[in-house]
This record gives C-alpha cells, structure tokens and sequence, in this order.
C-alpha cells in the first residue's frame, strides 16, 4: 500500500494504490482547515476518484483533535462503486495516541468497514 499525500497551505492532493482495493489507485483533492494553539483542531475535505479493479468516486473526510500530548484521529471514506452499487462501502480509521516523547507515540486504532448494497440494506 503507497499514500502519498502532499499539502500547500490549505490546497491537499493525495495518490493512493491498493488502499480502497488491491490492483487500485485513488487520487483525492481537497482543502484543509484547522483552528486553536493548546487544543488544536484539524479538518481535510477530499473528493477522489477510484479506478483500476475497483471504479468509483470516493467523498472523504479526515479530522484530528489535539492537545498536549494526546491526539484522536479519525478518517472516514464512503466509496461508491460506479459500475456496481451493490459494493459500495463505507471506511473509517480512528487512532488514539499519546506521545510521551517526540520520537514515540503509542496508542490504539479502530477499522470500521461496513458494505452497502444499491437498496440501502447492510450486511
């Protein structure tokens, strides 16, 4: 899996392969945001689109919430499967960190994927 994301000011474009699907790339563009010093909030936008075994368009949020050493994050995608809505699916990644030193951060993550078929029932 490759993510390479690359940000100007408040401009975010982003390349993936073999994230959304194996045998697949993603380029997304969006906009960044982010307010406060101590607590600090953070918020990237994105639109992409899917192509290579799996064709589609992809809406994206990703926000990240910090203070002091502690940090949440969560990254949340709906890919929408153009030749196929039955295969749509929901994605989220969320971490939890600490960071006791500037080299270390421990923490834990959470993976929610969750498929949508075209009449709205999931399983």
């Amino acid at each position: 899996m490759v993510v390479a994301p690359v940000d100007v000011r408040w401009f975010h474009v982003e390349g993936r392969y073999n994230y959304e699907s194996l045998h697949t790339g993603s380029i997304f563009l969006g906009g960044n945001a982010g307010a406060g010093d101590k607590l600090r909030f953070d918020v990237t936008g994105m639109v992409g689109g899917v192509f290579g075994d799996l064709d589609g368009v992809a809406p994206a949020f990703r926000g990240k919430l910090s203070w002091w050493k502690l940090d949440f994050s969560s990254e949340n995608e709906y890919v929408i499967d153009v030749h196929d809505l039955a295969t749509t699916f929901f994605y989220s990644w969320s971490e939890l960190g600490l960071s006791p030193l500037r080299w270390l951060r421990l923490g834990a993550v959470a993976q929610r994927i969750r498929v949508i078929n075209a009449i709205g029932a999931s399983y």
